[in-house]
């Protein structure tokens, strides 16, 4: 569906998988019944990853006629950011935009705040709003809270994205990626920007899904610490081609977190893990003798600020750090320090 071939201000890329079209009318409706915009500057990129295809996609997106709507239907699932790059590549519009297909947008004024952010103040290279998160408590009742942009850097809700500016750092959603995508794509992004406009104001409605992956396979997210470790190596590479301070930073503070999660976790294949982590030292190898002095600091100060481990004595939290690197060394091919 389309009603106008001029360029967009924001393309609003949704991929799904599972979700029903009932679900799907939640997040649509949301686009659909903004005010205070001319809607005809945004346009909708629906894209199925290979999950449940739209019986008659005319009929079903006739009923939002506000907005113009892409479809597409992927043959092959290769998950969210897959899904999401191929959106990004088949829309037209200096902005992007990416929303969950169980979401919605916050209320009916909630593009109205992005549109008058440009109006106002110009073009930047990054627009972060914040978000409500709907969840459940101990009694199993819904209850609600702010996630702040600054509290939620790795998350790809609530922000509209610089086209140019994505291009100008070669950034991709990483195709290896089903998981921790949102880390390496939105991770890199606010980490290299320079220009962040925080509209302090919500936007943005993460709603309970009790299907959902995120938050109901914590545990499997917690283990998978092979992918983990393949996400610090992706990274490092991206980050790298722009800026070598940032990228070896992040490394470091990659590698710590990924000291306290192992500490925390058993991997879900521990020579998958181990595997990984030999590529991720060795193509990283600079960035790791760069932060080899200061590593076992900082892996202490990270478990010390740890919910789980900041009760536990000191002396421990450091013999948990050197067993940590003293694993990598084992890993090391070639040792310069």
């Amino acid at each position: 569906m389309g009603k106008s071939n001029d360029k967009k201000l924001v393309s609003i890329i949704i991929p799904y998988h599972n979700e029903t079209e009932k679900t799907l009318k939640i997040v649509l409706s949301s686009i659909n019944n903004q005010i205070g915009i001319d809607l005809s500057r945004i346009e909708v990129v629906l894209v199925c990853d290979a999950g449940n295809r739209l019986d008659n996609p005319d009929n079903f997106l006739s009923w939002f006629e506000n907005v113009d709507i892409k479809y597409y239907e992927l043959t092959l699932s290769g998950g969210p950011g897959v899904a999401r790059q191929y959106g990004m590549d088949h829309s037209d519009s200096e902005y992007i935009m990416f929303m969950d297909a169980d979401d919605q947008l916050q209320y009916c004024g909630a593009l109205f705040e992005f549109f008058n952010v440009v109006q106002q103040t110009g073009n930047h290279q990054i627009i972060a709003c914040d978000a409500m998160e709907q969840f459940k408590n101990s009694d199993n009742q819904f209850r609600y809270r702010i996630r702040s942009y600054q509290d939620n850097k790795i998350f790809a809700w609530g922000k509209w994205f610089n086209r140019s500016y994505l291009d100008s750092i070669q950034l991709t959603w990483h195709p290896k990626l089903r998981i921790f995508e949102d880390t390496y794509f939105v991770g890199t992004a606010c980490l290299l920007a320079t220009d962040i406009f925080h509209h302090q104001v919500v936007v943005y409605m993460w709603l309970w899904n009790s299907n959902s992956i995120t938050r109901n396979t914590g545990k499997f997210f917690a283990q998978s610490l092979d992918t983990w470790v393949e996400l610090i190596r992706y990274r490092y590479h991206i980050l790298s081609l722009n800026n070598l301070e940032i990228a070896n930073d992040d490394f470091c503070g990659m590698l710590t977190a990924m000291a306290v999660r192992e500490t925390k976790n058993k991997p879900n294949n521990q020579a998958k893990y181990n595997s990984q982590l030999r590529r991720t030292l060795n193509e990283c190898v600079q960035a790791y003798e760069l932060n080899y002095e200061k590593l076992v600091k900082k892996i202490i100060e990270a478990m010390k600020n740890d919910d789980f481990l900041k009760n536990k004595p000191i002396w421990e939290l450091q013999k948990l750090a050197q067993k940590f690197v003293k694993q990598c060394d084992k890993l090391m091919e070639n040792k310069k320090y």
